[in-house]
């Protein structure tokens, strides 16, 4: 256990995250996200004052704006590859979506309930800071609609969905992985 002195003298001078030593910089964000969990159950809790709910509350903010970054260069990446990628697969995504998965069409009623349940659970999840697939919220949500409506779900279109889904968690995993190292070294 390092004393406050010399953890002073070794961090005292930084003002942002890409300042401390690479070394350092796992353990000092596990630190920041402790700290600001402790903060939220300061905020959330009855026994608390207003001022204290409030002090904790600036606190996390600070906090959160040293480690919950994106520059500005992956935000537009994201943005434009998403794009690119909807603009290229809707008629596919559309399809599947509106067609493949019941044995049926989906009717405008069973698309407005998919689109409800899955705007709630989206913003529910943000409110809670969940991480959630947009996409997979939505495509549930169709399957759901046409098993409550009697008419029963195309097995193999779910089962494809299912295992895309499985997938890529570790195929993002491969590609970012070998990306990185292509562009870093």
């Amino acid at each position: 256990m390092q004393s406050a002195r010399s953890l002073s003298r070794r961090f005292g001078a930084i003002r942002a995250m890409s300042d401390i030593p690479d070394t350092d910089r796992r353990s000092v964000r596990g630190d920041i996200y402790r700290v600001d969990s402790e903060l939220k159950l300061v905020v959330e809790r009855k026994a608390a004052s207003p001022e204290q709910k409030a002090e904790a509350g600036q606190a996390r903010q600070v906090l959160k704006r040293s480690v919950e970054y994106a520059p500005d260069w992956v935000r537009i990446l994201s943005a434009l590859c998403i794009g690119v990628g909807t603009m290229v697969g809707y008629k596919r995504i559309v399809r599947t979506v509106g067609e493949r998965i019941g044995k049926r069409g989906m009717s405008p009623a069973q698309g407005g309930s998919a689109e409800l349940v899955g705007a709630t659970l989206i913003a529910t999840a943000g409110l809670h800071g969940l991480p959630v697939s947009t996409t997979h919220i939505v495509s549930s949500g169709v399957p759901g609609t046409m098993v409550s409506d009697g008419q029963g779900v195309q097995g193999g279109t779910v089962r494809a969905m299912m295992l895309a889904w499985v997938l890529t968690l570790p195929a993002t995993i491969l590609v970012s992985v070998l990306l990185f190292y292509l562009l870093a070294g």
